[in-house]
């Protein structure tokens, strides 16, 4: 077959992943989803004039919009936060999991 085949097959330590990689893989698909949400609707939560809920001015159109600060900030950074996160994942997966030899005797 192309490219060979394979020695090991990497599998978790215990058999199945740890607990709170769990959880951190359900919280990084509940920021995703936040994510998604605020970048869909931000236009939607503007205002025309300044106060204590809406302190980011933003230029849209032909006018400066004011928008909430943590809006803002998932709108403009989620995307490092998800890279960041898969990485912490990946390198949980590098060092929770070992290599196994394969059944097949080559």
């Amino acid at each position: 077959m192309p490219g060979g085949y394979r020695a090991f097959n990497y599998v978790w330590d215990g058999g199945k992943p740890p607990r709170y990689w769990v959880v951190l893989v359900i919280l990084l698909f509940c920021f995703l989803l936040v994510w998604l949400l605020t970048v869909h609707f931000l236009p939607s939560t503007s205002s025309i004039k300044s106060d204590n809920l809406h302190s980011v001015p933003r230029f849209a159109g032909n006018r400066i919009e004011f928008y909430p600060p943590v809006l803002v900030w998932v709108a403009d950074y989620g995307l490092f936060v998800m890279m960041v996160w898969l990485f912490l994942l990946g390198l949980i997966m590098a060092f929770k999991r070992t290599a196994v030899p394969t059944a097949s005797g080559k």
